[in-house]
Parts: structure tokens; C-alpha cells; sequence
């Protein structure tokens, strides 16, 4: 009888040991909300961080238009500034593609090397959501407060990567501080104007990339003078754009800010060129210069431009450069346009490769630039981004 019983107790325990496990299964799987029709929505807990550390949580609308469910996020105007995704899936789920973070990046290739670039969110990103039992759900992930131009400043948004004709971009939205050392090197010290101020300068401390932007420094450290800049190590062929999208954060009297390009392996300066996209200086606040330099019948020709800009706003410069013509724009507006006449001495701007340069120099006394103001010190000059395009 005692046999009997201590049987049916395990046969009780069992049962009950099921039952449980049914039913914590399906407490597992009721925490999931149900769309208005009752379907099971595989995902939740859907939350965004920002690089301010500020956690955004998506509402779920539970309503799917044609087959599409939307995850709604306030408060994100530009995705380059999403860090990390969270969320929770439905167990043996699986979401396709993965929603991209800070960390993750597309392969792009530029004269047969490859580099890893930021990927970011569209407006609107629509995932797949794949059941264990084979149940497929989609699911939008929109930024409600998406925006495509940033107001006032006439510049066109962030550029995709996988853009066609892209043959180098950097959007500078990696999480290393440091730019990418495959692509970019320091500007070494040197005695011309520009590039004296580099010699006191050590390692990247007037060079970072931080929230989305690169940013190069000014700056007095005791009795030293310090400038910031990057150039890249390969050059770029004719027949392309080079843009990039910049502003000063203040106006820095004797600063020598510039966005230019000099030729790989070219003959003596200035022979073989030289592309002046942006140069400011303070003798003229409210304008900016583009020019060419080159070697005809002078020792320094140029041609050139001062169109009247705000070097403080936002701005994207850009220059195109082919066996016609080079031309620059501001903002999409053409500036210049500089022909070439068939004069080889005028026109070396399609016998080479040319490299990318930002810099935010120093001039000083007796210098293009001008004195050098200390009580304007430190200046930052940010680049948002910079690409290359095949025309």
C-alpha cells in the first residue's frame, strides 16, 4: 500500500512538473503583444541608444499595412547618432538583416584596397522576423523624426556607401577615435606655413573622430603652437568628385583651415598642381577661397575664387576633375569653372593622382593667415564626412 502510494505520488509530481512547464511556456510566449488580429508579434522590448547615452524605446503599432508592421522612434534625427539596438525575439527566432550599430560597417574598395565604412539606418528599415515554426513577420523600424537636410545650411544629408560610382567614403562614425590608420596618415611637419605647427603636435591629440564627425584642433600647450590634419595615403583619379561636408566651430584669427589636394608622386610644386577646395583666413571673414595653383609663365599662377560663405555653418565643397575642366561648388552651386586650354603647363590637373588633405592650420606674423590671436585658442574644424565619386 505504501508502494502504491509513493507511485502515485511520482505520478502526481510528474504531472504536475508538466503542467508547470506548459504552463511557464506559455507565460513565456503571452509577454509577447499580439497584433489586432491575435498573431503573435516576435519581437519586443525594441529600444535604441544613442552616443548621448540616451536609451529610446520604439512603439509598436500592432497594426501591420500590407504585411508590414512599423516600430516608431522619436527624438532621432540622424541615425549616425544610433550606437547600440536592442530588442528580444521570440525564442528560436531569427531577424534579417541585423539592425546596424556603431560597430558594424560595409566593405567598400578603392584602387584594389578595401576599407570598412559606418553603414546607418534609412528613414525607414524594414526587417524580416523568421519563427521556429517558420512563421514569417515584417517589421519597419522608422525614425519619425528623420531628417533629410539639416535646416539653413544647404547641404545635402550623410551619402550611403553602396552609393553607384562611390570610389571612396569615409563617413567618420566608427567608434575608434583614432581615423582609420589604413586610410589616413598625420600631416608631418614641414617649414612652409601650413605645416610648421605639427612639429610640437603628439601622436592623434589634435586629431579625433568623436560623435560622428572628425575634428582637428588648434590649439597653444604652453609655449607651443599646434595644428591638426590627416591626408590620405592613396591617390584619386581624374575624372571623379571629391566632396565633403564641413564647418568651423568659431572663427580662430591667424587660423589657416584647409580642404585641398596635391598630386602622389607629382614633379616640383607647383608643376604638377595643387586644388585648394576651402582656405580661410582672417584677413577676408566672410569668404572662403578655392583655387588652382600651377606653373606657366610665373612661379606660382593660379586661378581662383572667394565666394561669400559662413565658414562656421555647414557647407559642402566639392570639386570635379577631368581632361575638360575643373570645377568647383559650394553647396551644389557651381563657383568656378577652370578650362583646360591644351597648354600642358596650365592644365597638369589630369597627369596625376591626387590625395585628400584636411588640415586646420596656424599662420603668424607677417604670413597669409595673419597673427596669431591666443584668446581664440583652441578652434576646432569638423568634417562630417568626405567621399569620392566616379564621373
Amino acid at each position: 500500500m505504501i508502494y502504491k502510494n509513493y507511485l502515485l505520488g511520482l505520478m502526481l509530481l510528474a504531472i504536475s512538473m508538466t503542467v508547470c512547464c506548459d504552463e511557464s511556456g506559455n507565460e513565456l510566449m503571452s509577454d509577447f503583444r499580439k497584433t489586432e488580429d491575435g498573431s503573435i508579434i516576435p519581437i519586443d522590448a525594441i529600444s535604441v541608444k544613442t552616443t548621448d547615452n540616451v536609451q529610446i524605446v520604439a512603439l509598436v503599432d500592432g497594426k501591420p499595412v500590407n504585411g508590414v508592421d512599423t516600430a516608431r522612434f522619436y527624438g532621432i534625427k540622424y541615425s549616425e547618432n544610433i550606437q547600440a539596438v536592442n530588442y528580444r525575439l521570440l525564442d528560436g527566432a531569427t531577424i534579417s538583416p541585423v539592425p546596424a550599430t556603431i560597430t558594424d560597417s560595409i566593405q567598400t574598395t578603392v584602387e584594389g584596397k578595401v576599407f570598412k565604412v559606418r553603414d546607418y539606418w534609412e528613414k525607414v528599415e524594414v526587417y524580416t522576423i523568421t519563427t521556429a515554426k517558420n512563421e514569417s513577420y515584417k517589421i519597419a523600424f522608422k525614425l519619425e523624426d528623420y531628417v533629410a537636410k539639416e535646416n539653413g545650411s544647404g547641404t545635402e544629408d550623410e551619402p550611403k556607401v553602396n552609393e553607384p560610382g562611390t570610389l571612396f567614403i569615409d563617413l567618420f562614425n566608427a567608434a575608434d577615435p583614432i581615423p582609420d590608420q589604413d586610410v589616413w596618415q598625420l600631416c608631418a611637419p614641414g617649414t612652409p606655413i601650413w605645416n610648421r605647427y605639427f612639429a610640437a603636435v603628439e601622436g592623434y591629440e589634435t586629431v579625433k573622430v568623436e560623435d560622428g564627425y572628425l575634428k582637428l584642433t588648434v590649439k597653444k600647450d604652453g609655449a607651443d603652437y599646434k595644428n591638426g590634419g590627416i591626408r590620405t595615403f592613396e591617390g584619386f583619379p581624374k575624372d571623379s568628385r571629391v566632396e565633403l561636408k564641413a564647418r568651423l566651430t568659431k572663427k580662430v584669427r591667424g587660423g589657416f583651415p584647409a580642404i585641398w589636394q596635391m598630386p602622389i608622386n607629382g614633379t616640383s610644386w607647383p608643376t604638377a598642381g595643387e586644388i585648394d577646395l576651402m582656405e580661410w583666413i582672417q584677413g577676408t571673414p566672410d569668404m572662403i577661397y578655392q583655387t588652382l595653383h600651377y606653373k606657366y609663365d610665373n612661379p606660382d599662377n593660379t586661378a581662383g575664387v572667394a565666394p561669400v560663405f559662413g565658414v562656421t555653418e555647414w557647407h559642402t565643397y566639392a570639386v570635379e576633375r577631368t581632361n575638360e575642366a575643373v570645377t568647383f561648388f559650394v553647396d551644389g552651386v557651381q563657383t568656378m569653372r577652370y578650362l583646360n586650354e591644351g597648354v600642358v603647363e596650365k592644365y597638369p590637373f589630369n597627369n596625376w593622382n591626387y590625395d585628400i588633405i584636411l588640415n586646420f592650420s596656424l599662420g603668424g606674423a607677417n604670413t597669409w593667415p595673419g597673427q596669431i590671436f591666443d584668446q581664440d585658442l583652441p578652434g576646432e574644424m569638423w568634417v562630417d564626412w568626405v567621399r569620392v565619386v566616379a564621373l
